[in-house]
């Protein structure tokens, strides 16, 4: 999976490889609520997550773009959630509800998430190991 930092040093156009390359982020949340541990920007991007406690939070970013990709991995012994942004809704449910995280290991410890349209994200389970 390309960085669009290296499609840059290839010569790729800044605003087309911040499109078809992942941007690695790096999160340590600390907070439990909608709008804590919130990821930023357009673009896709690949996010290490450390859950302090099962109850913090990371929230997907309110100026993504529609079709913006963000996959979300635990990378710590603990569990945590994803909520979508304010008035936002993950494959369907309930307006800013929010989704677990398993713990680095086990089954469910990532998700892919894809912009549909201005308020609804769809989500896909994966296991990291």
């Amino acid at each position: 999976m390309a960085t669009a930092d290296n499609l840059i040093g290839l010569g790729v156009p800044p605003e087309v490889a911040k499109r078809i390359g992942f941007v690695p982020v790096a999160i340590a949340t600390t907070a439990s609520t909608q709008g804590t541990g919130a990821l930023r920007g357009p673009g896709k991007k690949l996010v290490s997550s450390t859950f302090t406690t099962a109850a913090d939070a990371v929230t997907l970013p309110s100026d993504a773009e529609i079709g913006d990709e963000i996959v979300i991995a635990n990378v710590s012994a603990n569990a945590g959630v994803i909520f979508p942004p304010t008035g936002g809704n993950i494959n369907g449910e309930s307006a800013n509800a929010s989704t677990a995280i398993a713990a680095q290991g086990t089954t469910g410890n990532a998700w892919r998430f894809i912009k549909l349209n201005a308020t609804r994200w769809l989500g896909f389970q994966n296991t990291v190991a």
